[in-house]
């Protein structure tokens, strides 16, 4: 599952390990660190997302949950503050725009 949030992006993807958990991978720390206080974020250097954390999927629901309650917006991209993420979601809204079309 991919989450684009006006602030961070994630990938989620279930823990091989553990059927239970979760991995929030992400490119970036600050997300992570910003959704996920006090999880430890685990680096993998030569990862495709170098930064994650493993959680339980009720976090990850709680997750959701408060993602959820902070949408103040009416228009996702105009939310979305910092310039080089906008460019790059747009990007994505336009893939998907053209994927899309009858």
């Amino acid at each position: 599952m991919w989450l684009l949030l006006t602030d961070s992006a994630f990938s989620v993807v279930q823990d091989r390990n553990d059927a239970g958990k979760v991995l929030v991978r992400s490119r970036d720390t600050a997300g992570l660190s910003r959704w996920f206080p006090g999880e430890p974020v685990v680096s993998l250097p030569n990862a495709d997302y170098p930064h994650r954390v493993v959680i339980t999927r009720e976090r990850l629901a709680a997750f959701l949950a408060a993602a959820t309650e902070q949408i103040t917006y009416s228009n996702f991209k105009d939310a979305v503050t910092d310039t080089h993420r906008h460019e790059w979601y747009l990007q994505v809204y336009g893939a998907w725009w053209e994927a899309h079309r009858d």
